[in-house]
Order: structure tokens, then sequence, then C-alpha cells
């Protein structure tokens, strides 16, 4: 992929990566339910941007930072070694995260909507944020998955809402959490932080409490 095959909205995401500046994207939904032009990211460029094989050297540690995307295709990260992270709030994803045995900086899907997050063996060296997520899918595989993931700093989990009704919503034994974990679950649920030990089995409730 070449600079000269993006669309101007993924050009400035490439910008804004560059310098290291988050970067806002269209508007309210219309008054019919509609996007705003303008949100439209292939996950094949957050991919490239994540890699380094757009932006290179320039890439600015400060990662991706995008608010309100609409990101179409799978964002497939299996296996790889990304040079920056990711921040992606408040984005909705037509389909699933793989990032099975991949390793990033650190991960922010705060108050996004996707399908499912495949993550097993995932390393982050610094924290992870699924507060106010919406899962719903993922099948027999699940909608949460982070078997054996290791996790440097905090893992944030306030709110997430995961909706399966073909298999597991959260799935994550074995996981490491170095740092705090924040797993109440449910947009009214309230719970302090606690430590995790050097292993953590991850088994918040399946609804919302009340």
């Amino acid at each position: 992929m070449e600079i000269g095959d993006l669309s101007a909205v993924e050009r400035a995401v490439l910008d804004a990566a560059t310098y290291g500046r988050p970067l806002g994207l269209g508007g309210p939904e219309h008054a019919d339910g509609s996007e705003p032009g303008g949100r439209v990211v292939r996950a094949d460029v957050l991919r490239e941007i994540l890699l380094g094989r757009l932006g290179g050297e320039a890439l600015d540690p400060r990662g991706v930072q995008l608010a309100g995307a609409h990101v179409t295709g799978s964002l497939e990260l299996r296996g790889m070694s990304c040079r920056a992270g990711l921040a992606l709030s408040r984005c909705r994803l037509d389909e699933r995260i793989h990032a099975d045995d991949a390793t990033i900086p650190w991960l922010d899907l705060t108050d996004t909507r996707l399908p499912a997050l495949h993550a097993d063996r995932l390393t982050v060296a610094g924290d992870l944020h699924l507060g106010g997520l919406r899962g719903h899918g993922g099948g027999a595989a699940g909608t949460i998955r982070l078997f054996d993931a290791r996790i440097s700093g905090d893992l944030d989990c306030m709110g997430a809402h995961l909706a399966n009704p073909s298999g597991p919503a959260p799935a994550a034994d074995r996981m490491s959490v170095a740092g705090y974990a924040f797993l109440s679950y449910g947009r009214t649920a309230r719970a302090r932080p606690r430590p995790c030990g050097s292993r953590s089995r991850w088994r918040p409730p399946t609804r919302a409490r009340r």
C-alpha cells in the first residue's frame, strides 16, 4: 500500500499519527440515523500505520489516536509487532479485530462498538482499555478473547457491554495483569481497583448490574 492509495480521511489519520496528535472524525448522526461523511477508514490502513509501513521512521510513539471513525474490514494483527499504540474511541468496526500473538505498546478501545476482539497470547507493554466497549458477536470463539494475554500495565473494563447469543462473551483464562484490573461490567456497575496476581481469570457477570 502506498500513500497515494489513501483517501483524504486516511491521509489525515496518517498525518495525525506522524505527529502524535488525536484526530476526531465526523459529527453526530443525522436525524434518520445515517452517518455523516468523512468517517470511513480502512482497517488495512490502520494496520500499515501501526506496523510502520506508512510513515516509517516518522511515526510518533504516541501512535494512532482516533475518535468517531467507521472502520471497514478486519483489523488483522496476528503475530505482528506494532511500532506504536492504537486508540479507537467511540468508533464503529464492521468486523472483528484479530490480534492473537501480537505485541503492541498499548491498546484503547474505549466506547467502541465491534463484533469481537480475539487476542489470545496478546502482549501489551502498557495499559489495555476496554471501558464502555460494546461487543455483539464472536460466535463459539467468544466476543472478547484474551487467553494467556500479558498486560504489563492496567486493565480497564469498566462499563463494557458484551453480548454473544452463540458462545461466551468474555474469555480470558490465564491472563496476566501486572497492574490494576477494573472489572466491573455494565453501565451502572461500580467497583474499586484491585491488584491482579501473576495469573487472572476474568469472568465478569454476563449482564449489567441493575
